[in-house]
């Protein structure tokens, strides 16, 4: 028996003598099983690429476990990945959390879902809080597959041999050498701080404002580095805005690196 009023764990009201779950059974009001996760931030910035690594906090009731988080893909629910070999999709605490990796996606703003109890039936959702965004470029993937023979099928070894990405999900398929050294390179990349793009089309002597193929993991404001040169900057929806003019032409390919160094 649920009992009456049993909302936040599917209960059908008084009268449930039909119980799917015994460990669900807590009386009335169940008080011990609600359920409140939230991302960490509120929301989070990920790569159209997927991989990218979601935290969702708050009460997680270890009798729900496990559960599930998914967005929606053109009106078909994909799930999350659990990053761990044998679950899949199923999610378990892990250090008072569930973490979870995304799938790769359109540009855009998304609802996250997390299912949970008996079929998974119940849910939760939280509003416009994964927000996918153009992957952006690592030095460290370029350094790692340089050192490579040059027979070796690493993908592309500098950033000028790189093609530029639109944002569509099906990129071609990389090698699996290529895949390794680019999963390395982002991690590396995530501890030094240092994000990198490049712009999509030139930039005269004077301008202000930069079209850059991402601007993912960028500070929305700071400083960074182009040409040989270091300007302040914020950022202005997909594109980037000088504080000072630019002191000579800058052509379309030419990286822009975040400077992560404080002073």
């Amino acid at each position: 028996m649920k009992g009456y009023g049993d909302l936040e764990t599917g209960g059908l009201g008084y009268g449930d003598l039909t119980p799917l779950n015994l460990i669900l059974e807590r009386g009335y009001g169940s008080p011990s099983q609600i359920l409140r996760l939230e991302i960490a931030s509120g929301s989070i910035d990920v790569s159209h690429l997927g991989g990218s690594q979601v935290r969702l906090i708050g009460l997680i009731p270890t009798d729900l476990q496990p559960y599930r988080a998914s967005i929606s893909i053109d009106n078909e629910e994909v799930y999350l990945y659990s990053g761990q070999a044998g679950q899949g999709s199923d999610l378990n605490i892990d250090r008072d959390a569930l973490i979870c990796f995304t799938p790769p996606a359109p540009v855009g703003l998304y609802d996250l879902k997390i299912r949970y109890g008996t079929g998974f039936f119940q849910e939760i959702v939280l509003s416009n809080v994964i927000n996918v965004m153009v992957r952006n470029r690592s030095n460290e993937t370029y350094l790692l597959r340089s050192l490579f023979p040059s027979h070796y099928n690493t993908g592309a070894r500098t950033s000028v041999l790189d093609k530029v990405l639109d944002g569509s999900i099906r990129e071609d398929k990389q090698a699996p050498l290529s895949t390794i050294l680019d999963t390395a390179g982002m991690l590396l990349q995530e501890i030094s701080s240092a994000p990198v793009t490049v712009l999509t089309a030139q930039a005269s002597r004077g301008a202000t404002s930069l079209s850059v193929e991402s601007v993912l993991a960028l500070a929305l404001s700071g400083r960074l580095w182009l040409a040989g040169s270091l300007y302040d900057y914020t950022l202005q929806s997909n594109s980037i805005q000088l504080s000072s003019p630019l002191k000579i032409d800058v052509a379309q390919g030419e990286e822009v690196i975040y400077h992560a160094y404080k002073h």
